[in-house]
């Protein structure tokens, strides 16, 4: 489609609902402390999801402006805060005629979850999709290099999207590359002995100091860019590490 003289080409998956065990086991011993306990979830409806992070040119396309540091257009846009990927997400809705996800009152973001357009996936939704109903260690795969620019391979920059291996749901980039914010405020999972179903499409705390973001980015450690890892940060920040992907309900 076409958006502000741009030509503009994004692709999306439809993923479907289903259970998964979320975070990693206390057997774990790469797994830090905010991973543990492992709880239950069950994803109840399918949803759709971006094959990969929005890219610097879609962001253009949208917002007419492109905040990255090095201005690469095929590559993840970053310097943009949790507030900005939460405008972008209800600016492409309005563009294509879908209701928007979030209502913005100043700082007081609502998610309107009977809406059909554009939002960030929560937490548990974004490990489900990088999972793709499988145990690897990272999204795809049991080694990192198949499927992650991290550390050690990524020569300290981000990179095109697309340009390793998918995981099982067909999505790129879920393990390295750049961060992926998420809806959620940082909480710890909380305590249960269930194994099986605990929480049903959880979304998180009503409120905190820090938004998730997930997935480890090309200044990671291999241990960063696990599925299973977690990073928060404040809404407002911005950094050259973290950027977003989306998400639509099935509605």
């Amino acid at each position: 489609f076409s958006l502000n003289g741009h030509q503009v080409l994004f692709a999306m998956k439809l993923l479907p609902a289903g259970r998964f065990e979320m975070g990693s086991p206390q057997s774990d011993f790469r797994a830090d402390g905010s991973e543990k306990p492992q709880v239950g979830v069950y994803i109840a409806e399918g949803f759709w999801m971006s094959e990969t992070t929005v890219t610097q040119d879609l962001y253009q396309a949208v917002m007419g402006v492109n905040p990255s540091h090095v201005v690469l257009p095929k590559h993840p846009v970053t310097k943009v805060s949790w507030l900005d990927a939460i405008h972008f997400c209800n600016r492409l809705s309005t563009l294509l005629n879908l209701p928007p996800a979030y209502n913005i009152c100043g700082r007081r973001i609502d998610w309107n979850r009977n809406a059909g357009g554009f939002r960030l996936p929560t937490e548990a939704e974004w490990e489900f999709a990088a999972l793709a109903k499988h145990q690897y260690t990272y999204a795809g795969s049991y080694q990192s290099d198949p499927v992650a620019w991290c550390q050690h391979n990524s020569a300290n920059t981000s990179h095109p999207v697309g340009q390793k291996d998918s995981n099982g749901f067909g999505l790129y980039d879920m393990s390295g590359n750049v961060y992926e914010w998420c809806w959620d405020w940082y909480s710890s999972y909380p305590e249960t002995t269930e194994q099986t179903l605990f929480q049903h499409s959880p979304s998180g705390p009503l409120k905190g100091d820090t938004r998730i973001a997930r997935g480890g980015s090309f200044q990671s450690s291999e241990d960063q860019v696990r599925v299973k890892s977690r990073w928060s940060e404040q809404p407002n920040e911005a950094t050259d590490f973290i950027g977003f992907r989306l998400v639509q309900s099935i509605r």
